[in-house]
Order: structure tokens, then sequence, then C-alpha cells
């Protein structure tokens, strides 16, 4: 699903033409830093004010993953993304882009390496999303947020490798509440109880 996507960065689809045809388990070393970029996408929900459909626009992000090997095939992570987008609005009353907006992720949570193929693994994660909209007046909004997600990763050497992963985030947002408030009040009032978004990431992991 997310590699049919027709934005994803080359980076990624380059990559996984590279990757899959050597893949090899990754290295067991204690520490793992990768440094990625990728493509997130999603991120709709509805102004019951206006009656607008907002969407955060689709765009490149970056970030780093820190992760500590806890036990055999199992390792904690860090992990940290960052996506300058814009919210957009389609409607009768707002459409257009609204303002410019950061979403950043935060999350803790644990990589599982599959034992019947240790170069694949799956993800599982808990955090904070951080929304930090570009526009005077309005504070950062952060959230609880849920994520999941499935990858590959080689390793040319025991100290150097590349990593490619899909990962879907779950935002929880006040049902019937305000997001983006300020001293003048709300700019959006939504219904929506979930925010989800989905991004892919190709990356270079060093290990020590």
């Amino acid at each position: 699903m997310f590699l049919t996507h027709p934005k994803i960065p080359y980076l990624a689809l380059v990559l996984t033409a590279l990757v899959l045809p050597c893949l090899q388990p990754a290295s067991a070393q204690g520490f793992g830093i990768t440094a990625f970029t990728g493509y997130r996408f999603g991120g709709e929900f509805e102004d019951i004010n206006t009656g607008s459909e907002l969407k955060l626009s689709e765009e490149q992000t970056y970030g780093i993953v820190l992760d500590r090997q806890m036990a055999d095939g199992e390792l904690l992570e860090f992990y940290y993304s960052r996506q300058p987008s814009s919210l957009l609005a389609s409607g009768p009353i707002t459409p257009g882009a609204l303002f410019d907006i950061d979403v950043e992720y935060y999350h803790l949570g644990g990589k599982y390496r599959m034992k019947s193929n240790p170069g694949a693994f799956y993800l599982g994660s808990v955090g904070l999303t951080r929304f930090s909209p570009g526009i005077d007046g309005l504070g950062p909004e952060t959230k609880f947020s849920l994520g999941l997600g499935v990858g590959i990763e080689t390793a040319s050497d025991k100290r150097f490798g590349f990593r490619l992963e899909g990962r879907g985030f779950g935002t929880f947002v006040d049902s019937s509440g305000g997001i983006f408030c300020g001293g003048g009040g709300c700019v959006v009032v939504t219904e929506s109880q979930l925010l989800w978004q989905f991004e892919v990431n190709a990356g270079i992991t060093f290990r020590f």
C-alpha cells in the first residue's frame, strides 16, 4: 500500500531495488542510530463550524531513530519525525491553504525481528504528536498517539546498513473539541476522534 503511492520520494524506491536482492540479517550491535527521510500522507478531519473538509498536505519528512538491543531479536526504540506541512481546506466557506503547520512525532516503542527472516521487522510505539501552527496567536498542540509499522533492513558489515519501513500513526484529538486555539478562540472545531497519517521512510543505520 505504501510503495504504490505516486509521490513517495525516489530515494525509497531506489533503496528498495538495492535492498531486496541482497537481504541479510541486521547487525546485533548494542546501539543503533538511523537517519532517515521519507514521505507522509493522510491527516483528514472536518471543521463542524464551516463544513470544510480539512487535510494536512502531503510532504517529505525527516528524522532519526535511536535503538537499544534488549533481547534476541528485540530492540527498544526512540523515534522522532518532522513534517513541514500546511492545513488545507475544501469547502464553500474557506477553500485553500489556511496556514503552515509542522507535525512532529515523538515515540517510544519496540522493534521485533521476524524469526523466519531476521532482515524483516515489525514495530509498535506510543508517544506524542506535536502540531505547531505557523500563524500568530496560535501555540503548539500536543496529543497522545499510537504507531504501528513494518520494514526491512540490511547490514553490509557489522556497523553499517540500510533501513526501509512503512509506519501508520493514529493521533487522538478531542471529539467535538477545538484545535489550534488562541486568545481569539479556536481556528478548528472538529468531531473527529482519531487523526490518521502514514509514511514511508528510507535511512542509513550506524551501529556501535
